[in-house]
């Protein structure tokens, strides 16, 4: 028989039974027998909620040669090792969302990262070291995280909360790179050396080895913008046309931004390929870009000549001229300029008609003739000249011109034998001569045509008489040129040689004679002694002098002039004085005259005006008689010539009274108080043709002894024609 204990459990109840041999562990519920040389310890199971785990330390290592193990809760723990030891239940550790831990195995050596939010139970052997914050990246944000153990760097960007692993290494955080709609920026691998570009909009984290240039602005192109765009690697050339945001890429070098030629109908340009050194023409109206291999020439306006317009064009390359005439449109090429004339480019061409002619020029063989048939005159090849414009050279009948040929010989044009003008040969030039025309003779006047009438010309100087008194005298000359031939040969100047002769010839005369004597001798006296001498010396120089007045005579000295001056005055005076009175004598004389002639006119006057009125009263009697001898004979024979007169002075009457109706508004008569009685006669044609007489005296008229007589008009009407009343 046995004997031992025994020993009731509950579910949660379990006991470790140590006997000498062994130990072992019973699990409840229900008796649990053990022999009585047994130690029991009984223990309850351990209940782990989600917070709390055990540490479980073995006797015997397991399989993988560990003896510590752990138990996470939630869990009810019933121990099955007798021999192992229980520690705990120890709390878990409590990591947040922005917290992490390291964990170190220390038997392996191995570390490892544990990040919230969690509960965290170490692992056997593992040692944890205090909590740690998370990096917290927001979404422009990132950081450099680089694995101590192996070097290897990797890029951390936001947003997130990064734990740091046990051998990595956090650069401090950086912001990513914002890039707007219009920037970008060229990334460079510094490993690689490979060059990328990253555009806009975005925000670039750039990655371990990256270098990024400075952020650059887009290219905005225009519809009338490009550029000319290299790629460096392979050194090939495109062209990138607006409108658009351009990214050049990142081995490109762009151009400047270049502008479109833009051609308006009237404009052109040429174009140079520099690979072919070919030009070629474009003509507008366009717009166009030009290739990374051209280069365009200036813009140039198309030339239009109208008919009368024309252009010397030269070309830089050959030297070669042409004429190009209107109406054309000229497109000039890129190694050719317009010859200019006169500061012009368009030359109009050169009218010649009757009055002007063109002077030209062959410069090859030095010919030069005058185009002189009527035209609009155009070079017919450059290697003419045109000198100049010519205007026919017409002289009135008193001038005359003189030509230079080209033999050095004369040629004389008088106005008077040519009415028609003439144009100045060619080699041929203008005779002048250089004239003294002014009082002092200092001025010069070039003369080019020769006036053949008289000159009037004064001049002054001064002369000294035989007692050495200066006098002063202002000489007139009239001259005119008789012999042109011989005066060109003889002299350049002939005024000036008419006075040098003149004034030689008054001081010789001057010097014989006292002061004054020359000052009251007249100035008649002085030009008969020096007119009629010397003819030979006009003669000779093919002039003629045909009157010379002494316009001025004075001393130099004032005081000496003033004295000669007042006993010269007191002649004058004398003598004007006398004029005076004979003039008002004769002024007289005529008066008497004059009214002597008045009466004569005067009674002749008279004379006629009786004999008009006597003409105009016998007319006027005339006719007065007819119209009564008409109005008598009107009344037929049957009446009487008493009737008849007594008929006429009625009808007088009647015509008075119509007078005095007109002039007055209201007349108050009575029969006694006047000559003459109102009557009203009327004609009356009989049965056999003739006319009675009815007369109407006062009495026939309603009785009234007072008449009034307004202004109503009476009238007498004698109807003598038989088919009116």
């Amino acid at each position: 028989m046995v004997f031992g204990f025994v020993t009731p459990l509950d579910p949660n109840e379990t006991i470790i039974v140590t006997t000498p041999t062994r130990k072992y562990i019973e699990h409840g519920p229900g008796w649990k027998f053990y022999s009585p040389v047994s130690r029991v310890k009984k223990i309850n199971k351990i209940i782990l909620d989600a917070e709390h785990y055990l540490i479980i330390t073995h006797f015997n290592p397991n399989e993988h040669g560990d003896i510590i193990e752990h138990i996470a809760g939630p869990k009810i723990y019933e121990q099955d090792d007798a021999l192992a030891t229980v520690d705990g239940p120890l709390k878990k550790l409590e990591l947040s969302s922005t917290e992490f831990i390291v964990c170190t195995n220390p038997k392996t050596g191995h570390k490892r990262t544990v990040k919230g939010p969690t509960l965290f139970m170490p692992e056997p052997y593992e040692q944890t070291s205090n909590k740690f914050n998370m990096i917290t990246l927001t979404v422009g944000d990132y950081i450099m995280v680089t694995e101590t153990t192996t070097g290897h760097i990797k890029c951390v960007p936001g947003p997130d909360n990064y734990a740091q692993d046990p051998f990595e290494k956090c650069s401090e955080i950086k912001h990513k790179i914002d890039l707007t709609s219009l920037q970008y920026i060229v990334v460079t691998d510094t490993k690689t050396a490979e060059q990328k570009v990253e555009v806009g909009p975005q925000q670039f984290v750039p990655g371990p080895y990256d270098k990024c240039s400075e952020m650059k602005t887009k290219i905005d192109l225009s519809n009338t913008q490009y550029i000319i765009v290299t790629d460096t690697k392979t050194a090939e050339q495109k062209i990138e046309v607006g409108p658009q945001l351009f990214v050049p890429g990142a081995y490109d070098t762009v151009s400047k931004i270049k502008t479109k030629i833009s051609l308006s109908n009237t404009q052109y340009t040429f174009i140079n390929d520099k690979k072919t050194g070919e030009w070629s023409l474009v003509k507008g109206p366009k717009t166009f870009h030009l290739s990374p291999f051209e280069e365009a020439a200036e813009t140039k306006n198309m030339i239009f000549l109208n008919m009368v317009e024309w252009i010397k064009i030269i070309d830089q390359n050959s030297g070669k001229i042409r004429i190009v005439r209107g109406p054309s449109t000229v497109v000039l090429s890129p190694y050719e300029s317009i010859v200019k004339d006169n500061g012009k480019e368009i030359q109009d061409a050169y009218i010649v008609d009757a009055n002007q002619c063109v002077h030209v020029r062959d410069v090859e063989t030095g010919n030069e003739e005058l185009i002189t048939k009527p035209q609009k005159y155009i070079p017919d090849a450059p290697n003419i000249q045109v000198m100049n414009v010519q205007h026919m050279v017409k002289l009135a009948p008193y001038e005359c011109m003189i030509l230079i040929d080209k033999d050095s010989k004369m040629v004389f044009h008088y106005g008077k034998n040519d009415s028609t003008g003439f144009f100045i040969p060619p080699f041929c030039s203008i005779y002048s001569q250089i004239w003294s025309m002014d009082r002092n003779k200092k001025n010069k006047t070039k003369i080019e045509r020769f006036d053949m009438r008289f000159h009037d010309m004064d001049f002054e100087f001064s002369v000294r008489s035989g007692d050495n008194v200066e006098i002063f005298l202002v000489i007139n000359v009239y001259w005119s040129i008789v012999d042109l031939e011989k005066l060109v040969v003889t002299t350049n100047d002939p005024p000036q040689d008419i006075c040098n002769h003149v004034r030689s010839q008054i001081l010789s005369f001057a010097s014989k004679l006292t002061t004054k004597e020359l000052m009251e001798l007249p100035a008649a006296e002085i030009i008969k002694q020096i007119h009629d001498q010397d003819h030979e010396f006009y003669r000779t120089r093919g002039v003629s002098v045909s009157r010379i007045n002494i316009l001025e005579k004075k001393c130099a000295d004032v005081k000496v002039d003033e004295t000669y001056n007042a006993i010269i005055n007191q002649k004058i005076t004398r003598a004007r004085n006398l004029e005076q009175q004979l003039g008002e004598n004769d002024k007289e004389i005529a008066r008497i005259d004059g009214l002597t002639k008045t009466e004569a006119k005067t009674y002749d006057l008279l004379q006629q005006k009786l004999k008009n009125l006597e003409l105009e009263t016998e007319t006027s009697g005339k006719a007065e008689g007819g119209k009564i001898k008409s109005f008598l004979d009107g009344l037929g024979d049957d009446m009487s010539m008493k009737d008849k007169l007594d008929v006429l002075f009625m009808f007088e009457k009647t015509k008075r009274m119509a007078l005095i109706a007109e002039k007055v508004k209201t007349l108050y008569l009575n029969p006694e108080d006047v000559d003459f009685n109102l009557n009203v006669i009327r004609l009356e044609e009989k049965d056999d043709g003739k006319v009675s007489v009815n007369q109407l005296l006062d009495s026939d008229l309603p009785a009234a002894k007072d008449k009034k007589i307004s202004k109503n008009k009476t009238s007498l009407s004698l109807n003598l024609n038989q088919n009116q009343n």
